[in-house]
């Protein structure tokens, strides 16, 4: 029987087995969305063909641009920007803690109300898409289920 997000047995108990599967899809089809995303955009992660050196400097160069004062006239959204691209490249280098703790404010920023006239672009939406989805799997990584799926299911949103 279904019954709205949760699937029930027949004595009317959450199977866990039934959820764990039905958690195991819910993170295939984010990965899917994600990737098919990526692919009609033309978007991306900057560095997805850069070997772990590469990387590494990459990481340096994002770090250092956290780190320093920032230029008068810097906008905030370029700082999410290296924030978000930073909290994928810790993931990308085995890195998660330190991944959620970059991801931690980009996730936490103020969203536009629905009742807003301002409107999020697509690149920021996109950018908190992947912060969720990477935040997700960090916390899969780290054998956190129970914050890794609603974090996958804000990738979706």
């Amino acid at each position: 029987m279904f019954a709205g997000f949760g699937l029930r047995h027949k004595s009317g108990t959450l199977s866990i087995l039934t959820l764990f599967e039905a958690n195991l899809v819910l993170i295939f089809l984010v990965a899917a969305e994600l990737c098919a995303g990526a692919q009609t955009l033309g978007g991306g992660i900057p560095y997805g063909g850069q070997s772990p050196e590469q990387l590494r400097k990459t990481v340096e160069s994002y770090e250092k641009f956290l780190r320093e004062p920032l230029s008068p006239g810097t906008p905030r959204s370029a700082v999410v920007e290296v924030q978000a691209h930073l909290g994928a490249a810790y993931f990308l280098l085995h890195r998660y803690r330190d991944s959620l703790d970059v991801l931690r404010p980009v996730l936490t920023e103020q969203l536009p109300s629905q009742y807003s006239k301002v409107a999020e672009s697509p690149e920021s939406v996109s950018l908190r898409a992947q912060s969720w989805l990477v935040s997700g799997l960090d916390d899969l990584e780290l054998n956190q289920l129970a914050d890794a799926i609603p974090a996958l299911r804000r990738a979706l949103a």
